[in-house]
């Protein structure tokens, strides 16, 4: 049924797969989040779980096997990936150049990362549309994120996420109008990057709480109240 006078909107609790993959084939800002582009050549990387060294060496392979005179090296100090090419190279930075630390478009026969490497997905966010009013606790571009689940654990655990309780009652309430009203509820999830998070079938579980005000004349009547006194305020100049 549609949802009336929804005055707020939570999360509760979750219950979030950390799917085992930190390289996915998704789709970010129109480009793939498992490709990387070396002179204008796609290098594309299988979806899986990688260690810094392992995803090195794919990389490396693929190089070689694509002819392209590129090597990939870490170092162990620094932290830092750097690519050597005796001929020269350039690279388009795209998702996964970014997340190993590469954040503009270069060339050169020696490029060391500006960043260091990060292939963990630290958060998730559950991203809601269409819903007013918005409940959301974390500030964002577009204002519309119901909550951010942190993803403390490994590759292949059971996130188990509850709304701490100062978190829950610290939420606003909001006068209904003629957008609160929800007919029906539609819910993403974003990694950190801001790619789509695939459940890869996995099964995960929310306990949302809606809250409908049964008789919306009383708010009403509050916010006309405080309208008239802000009004009387600002005329008699904040005396």
């Amino acid at each position: 049924r549609t949802f009336k006078n929804v005055v707020n909107f939570k999360l509760l609790s979750a219950q979030i797969p950390y799917v085992p993959h930190n390289v996915y084939g998704d789709s970010l800002n129109a480009s793939s989040t498992n490709v990387l582009i070396f002179n204008s050549t796609n290098i594309i990387i299988e979806e899986g779980y990688y260690t810094i060294y392992t995803l090195i060496n794919t990389i490396n392979n693929k190089l070689s096997a694509s002819g392209i005179s590129a090597t990939l090296t870490f170092d162990n100090v620094s932290k830092f990936i750097t690519i050597t090419a005796g001929g020269g190279v350039s690279i388009t930075t795209n998702p996964l150049f970014k997340r190993l630390g590469f954040i503009q478009n270069t060339s050169g026969t020696t490029i060391t990362a500006t960043n260091i490497p990060d292939l963990s997905i630290h958060f998730i966010d559950i991203v809601y549309s269409n819903i007013n009013p918005r409940a959301a606790t974390q500030t964002t571009d577009d204002g519309n994120i119901l909550k951010r689940i942190p993803l403390n654990g490994q590759p292949g655990d059971m996130i188990y996420y509850d709304t701490p309780h100062s978190d829950y009652i610290s939420q606003e309430l909001f006068n209904p109008d003629i957008n609160s009203n929800i007919p029906n509820i539609e819910l993403q999830f974003k990694r950190n990057d801001g790619s789509p998070y695939n459940f890869k079938g996995l099964h995960y579980d929310l306990k949302i709480e809606i809250t409908e005000l049964v008789e919306p004349s009383l708010l009403n009547e509050l916010a006309s109240h405080m309208r008239r006194d802000r009004e009387r305020f600002l005329d008699n100049e904040g005396s």
